[in-house]
């Protein structure tokens, strides 16, 4: 049996488009939260969260990375990789496109993010980008 596809918060945007978005942020040197998720079935937590900026862009790859973040203690780097050119979809998401019936997540991300992207995969992993509002600090995930 078939279950039903999650329902999406958000717009689908062309690889293009979100390049865009990924150059901008870069060069507003925005400080982006990430979470990967492995398939919508077992999405109920993530595999790895993090907390840097794009310390890399390429056609096909975008890392991020917290090692150059002077408050970050000695040992707890992390970053991660999002291959681009293997990605299936972008989907660019903000406050103002959350239904009604999600006020929690709403005022969530209107108090700490300005914009998110999610890239999926063929596989159904994905990992959302969240750029954080300018001025805002987050707790690192544990």
């Amino acid at each position: 049996m078939n279950t039903p596809p999650t329902p999406r918060l958000g717009m689908n945007i062309s690889p293009e488009e979100a390049a865009g978005i990924l150059h901008n942020w870069r060069d507003e040197n925005r400080r982006l939260r990430f979470h990967t998720f492995q398939v919508p079935e077992e999405a109920i937590d993530y595999l790895c969260s993090g907390l840097g900026w794009i310390e890399e862009l390429t056609p096909f790859m975008v890392r991020i990375s917290n090692r150059n973040d002077k408050g970050i203690i000695r040992g707890d780097l992390y970053g991660c990789i999002v291959s681009l050119s293997r990605a299936t979809g972008f989907v660019m998401w903000d406050w103002r496109n959350v239904p009604a019936s999600e006020q929690a997540m709403k005022k969530s991300l209107h108090e700490g993010f300005d914009m998110s992207l999610t890239v999926e995969f063929a596989s159904g992993a994905r990992c959302e980008l969240h750029a954080i509002k300018f001025g805002h600090e987050l707790d690192i995930p544990e």
